[in-house]
Order: C-alpha cells, then sequence, then structure tokens
C-alpha cells in the first residue's frame, strides 16, 4: 500500500541572510508540542524526536516555493537545502538560486509576503509510528512520533490551502471521536469491547486473566473452579466484573493485596507437606527395668 502524502504549515517569520554574494532562506518548517488548529475534526501535534531517523537516514528532501516543482529552490542531496532537527522543530536552510523563482522568493520574502513555511511528510507504519487519543476537551488528538520528509517549502498563507490531510488519518479521527471514554461505558459496552478481542489478548490483558487481581487470588466473584488457576475460563468469556470494569468483586472477600496473591501463587505451586505424626520418644531400658522390680517387689 502506498503511502499518502500530508502536508502541515506554521505562520513564522523567514529569514534572509546574505554571505558572500549568497542569500539563504532559513526558517522552521514544523514545530514539536504545538497544537495544530482543527485539521477536519481531529486536532494534531509532532512530537519531540519524530524527525530524527529522517535525518539520520539522509533522505532526499526538496526546497520548493508552495511545493511547486516548478518553482523548485534546492536539494538535500547537493548540499543546497539543508534540514535539521533541533530542540524547536524542523529547522532548514535554503541557498536561494539565481533563478526567476529564486530573484522573485527574495523580493517576496523582504517585502513581507510570504509569512509561513510548511512541509510534506508520511508515516512510515500509522501502526507505531502515530498515537491516537483524546484531548482535555474530549476531541481526537493524533500525535505523530516518527515520519518521513519529502519537502520543505516557503508559503505566504500558512493555513488551509497547504494543508492536506490523509484519509485515513480523517477515518480513524471519526473513530476516535465516537468512543466513549472508559468512565461512560455502560457495563454492556465494556463487556462487547472485551468479547470483540481474541480470547488470547483477553487473557493477557491488564486488569483482566492472568493480570487480574482477583482471578489470581481466588476472590473472584465468579466461581472458584474458573479462577486463574483454571486457565482463566471466566475471563476469557469476559464474565468477570473486574475484567469487565464493573469490579473489584462484590463479594465477602474482596481483591486481594499483592502480599495476598504471592502467597496464593506460593501456596498452589508448592502444596505444604503433609502433617507427620509425633514420633514416640525414646525408652530408657535400665529405668524401666529398676521400675518394674520395684512394682514387682
Amino acid at each position: 500500500m502506498s503511502r499518502e502524502i500530508e502536508r502541515r504549515s506554521i505562520a513564522g517569520a523567514l529569514e534572509l541572510r546574505a554571505k558572500d554574494g549568497k542569500k539563504t532562506l532559513v526558517g522552521y518548517a514544523a514545530l514539536y508540542d504545538s497544537p495544530s488548529a482543527d485539521l477536519g475534526g481531529f486536532t494534531e501535534v509532532i512530537r519531540a524526536g519524530a524527525f530524527d531517523r529522517a535525518i539520520r537516514e539522509d533522505q532526499e528532501v526538496l526546497a520548493r516555493a508552495e511545493h511547486d516543482t516548478r518553482l523548485l529552490l534546492g536539494r538535500r542531496s547537493n548540499g543546497t537545502c539543508r534540514v535539521t532537527a533541533d530542540s524547536k522543530g524542523l529547522r532548514y536552510e535554503v541557498d536561494v538560486p539565481d533563478t526567476q523563482a529564486g530573484r522573485d522568493l527574495m523580493t517576496l520574502v523582504e517585502r513581507g509576503d510570504i509569512r509561513g513555511s510548511s512541509f510534506a511528510f508520511s508515516i512510515p507504519n500509522p501502526e507505531k509510528d502515530q498515537r491516537w487519543s483524546k484531548t482535555a476537551a474530549g476531541g481526537p488528538l493524533r500525535e505523530l512520533l516518527d515520519l518521513d520528509i519529502h519537502d520543505v517549502a516557503p508559503t505566504a498563507d500558512p493555513a488551509y490551502p497547504t494543508t492536506t490531510v490523509s484519509a485515513r488519518a480523517l477515518e480513524k479521527a471519526k473513530e476516535v471521536s465516537m468512543t466513549k471514554p472508559e468512565e461512560k461505558r455502560t457495563k454492556e459496552e465494556r463487556r462487547g469491547a472485551l468479547m470483540a478481542k481474541p480470547v488470547e489478548e483477553r487473557m493477557m490483558m491488564k486488569g483482566s486473566g492472568y493480570g487480574c487481581p482477583c482471578c489470581m487470588a481466588g476472590t473472584c466473584a465468579c466461581s472458584a473452579e474458573y479462577s486463574y488457576y483454571n486457565n482463566s475460563a471466566c475471563c476469557a468469556s469476559g464474565a468477570c466484573p473486574c475484567c469487565t470494569g464493573d469490579g473489584p468483586c462484590t463479594t465477602a472477600t474482596t481483591c486481594a493485596s499483592e502480599a495476598d496473591r504471592a502467597a496464593k501463587k506460593k501456596a498452589m505451586e508448592m502444596p505444604d507437606e503433609p502433617t507427620r505424626a509425633a514420633e514416640p520418644e525414646p525408652v530408657d531400658l535400665e529405668m524401666e527395668r529398676l521400675r518394674m522390680e520395684h512394682v514387682g517387689g
């Protein structure tokens, strides 16, 4: 499956430096930990370190005004475009060429008409290189953790015209927005979410199966035959109150402490030895002979 290329832009002053007859444009294409505007149903944050791998790999990065190939300014492979990641974000420098596009760009930057930057990126592995959660307000939040960089671009309008969002990101945002917070889900919804997972995953989940303190201590509200020590049958079925979020178990015996669980496990793995009958005390034969003579006399 081909990766979807997305674009993000930020407002920020661009600096035009002149040295030895050469002019260099300097700016930031992205900033870390800076929440975006609404991107069509979700907010986005680029986390520190998201560009480190791409920089390490010397990925080819083009510098193009407004992302337009006809307005090429430089490229990383020949040194006319330099891209680095520092504590603020993705910083770039481009040696402005003596072309019509380059001369126009310098004029527009000097006049303040170019007032922002943009960059194009893709996510190598959407399963691990991004993270979805919710903002404090409850809206979908996408955190970008590792990105490939395709280009950087000075832009006149650092807003929606240069921002494109992948269709998959929009679909994921809808999915996240429809997910209720755990504390607001009903018992049936929690159980349904649990039952939708494979049995093996259910049994290994934190808070269920092998991780359920009630089951491990043998104090589950389910009958003892379905406890941790009998293959977690109740947890795998989704019936355990702890596993479905209704715990701790509502029985006379509450969830055990860590020490109780350790003691229970030790007892199950190493049963006590059977109690042996007390051995008779040794008999002093000489004293017994004297006693018998005394009785007989």
